[in-house]
């Protein structure tokens, strides 16, 4: 699965709707990166319930409730698959440090304990919608990869939009 060009993974461990809205955070990346890949890693029960039709090219199950060594070789795949970055769309501490496993150059998540693990973060907006928080973190991680040069230049503007419009689930 590994590959010359941009690569991201994105982590929710949430239940059906929480996953479903991710599909616009995969389009968001594929407009800013047109050659990427963007898997999802999520519960193995929710899985079923995406796929390329929502941006994902790749679908990983991550399942905390599973034997250590199951973990251990989905881990091993995801590591060998060499995320330029890993966006962890949880507030939780656990989902952080998971993220952080996976591998990837680069780790976007909320503001956690494990924040020192992560490449930025931002706090998360309980006021807001999960889909505004979820364009927040996009924006930063896409604005830093932007910095460092990961983007072309014609793209820069567009990662850098102040008031990106939400994510929106077609």
């Amino acid at each position: 699965m590994p590959s010359g060009k941009t690569a991201f993974l994105i982590f929710r461990d949430g239940r059906f709707g929480d996953v479903l809205m991710l599909s616009g955070a995969a389009r968001r990346l594929k407009h800013l990166f047109p050659d990427c890949r963007v898997d999802l890693a999520v519960p193995g029960w929710v899985s079923g319930a995406v796929g390329r039709e929502e941006g994902f090219d790749n679908v990983h199950t991550w399942d905390y409730a599973v034997g250590f060594w199951q973990r251990l070789r989905v881990l091993r795949r995801l590591r060998a698959a060499r995320y330029t970055a890993v966006f962890v769309f949880e507030q939780a501490n656990r989902k952080t440090r998971t993220g952080f496993l996976f591998g990837g150059k680069f780790l976007y998540s909320f503001t956690s304990k494990y924040a020192w693990l992560c490449t930025k973060t931002i706090p998360f907006e309980a006021r807001a919608h999960e889909t505004q928080n979820f364009a927040r973190l996009l924006q930063t991680g896409a604005g830093d990869m932007a910095a460092r040069g990961l983007l072309a230049q014609a793209e820069l503007t567009a990662a850098s939009e102040p008031n990106l419009p939400p994510l929106v689930v077609n």
